[in-house]
């Protein structure tokens, strides 16, 4: 079943276009990967389909609705969650100020019930609980803010470059994690990564995009398949 469908999407900033005629769809319990070059537009494709960006034309469907001009909130609470690379978190506040925040319109028996889901599911966060973000690693700082947004309850998660400045065994736990995302709690995720051979091992499809086109849609074996695209624009 298709769960996302962007058909045709041009999105930018001001008068500014970013990304020009994007295509793509993102079935239940997938994880699509989109890697490219730095500025090809990957981070904006991720705020166009969140609405934290302008869309020119196309279109942006989820679950069967068109959200195209439908505020982020309002996508949050159909099922849609964004993890932007940075600003994720409330730094000043505790963790369980931070998860307060997130699920400010839940009930507190919703809330209970859910925390316990996500600390099934991310079992280091409770001993996080208690502490300020801003004495956090990078590693455990992401896993608050995929808290907060599994608070939520999301059938589709899009993370911007997660494993940004971790350290590369903490950058393979959190690949793991988006693979346990599908396959155990069944999460759609759209993950946008740098390490593109990294992101592709654990996709089911990709999207190369290069100065804000797609320029291959498809299985991910196939695009590594393609020594002239991996070469020349992932440095494969």
């Amino acid at each position: 079943m298709i769960l996302l469908e962007v058909e045709s999407l041009r999105a930018g900033y001001g008068k500014i276009e970013i990304v020009t005629g994007v295509t793509l769809e993102v079935d239940n319990r997938e994880i699509v990967a989109v890697v490219g070059p730095n500025g090809s537009g990957k981070s904006t494709l991720l705020k166009a389909v969140f609405g934290i960006c302008r869309i020119f034309s196309g279109s942006v469907l989820f679950k069967g609705e068109d959200i195209t001009r439908m505020p982020p909130h309002k996508r949050s609470r159909l099922g849609m969650a964004y993890l932007p690379q940075t600003g994720n978190v409330f730094e000043s506040l505790t963790v369980w100020e931070n998860l307060l925040l997130a699920g400010y319109d839940l009930r507190k028996d919703e809330m209970e019930e859910r925390l316990e889901s996500v600390a099934s599911f991310l079992p280091e966060l409770k001993e996080l609980l208690h502490r300020r973000v801003k004495t956090l690693s990078g590693g455990e700082r992401q896993i608050v803010a995929l808290s907060m947004s599994l608070l939520r309850n999301p059938s589709l998660v899009m993370l911007d470059e997660p494993t940004a400045a971790l350290a590369p065994r903490l950058a393979k736990q959190a690949l793991k994690r988006i693979v346990e995302l599908r396959d155990e709690l069944g999460v759609a995720v759209v993950l946008v990564e740098q390490n593109a051979l990294s992101a592709l091992e654990v996709s089911d499809k990709a999207l190369l995009m290069v100065s804000g086109t797609a320029r291959f849609w498809g299985k991910p074996s196939e695009l590594l398949e393609d020594r002239e695209l991996a070469k020349t624009y992932l440095g494969l």
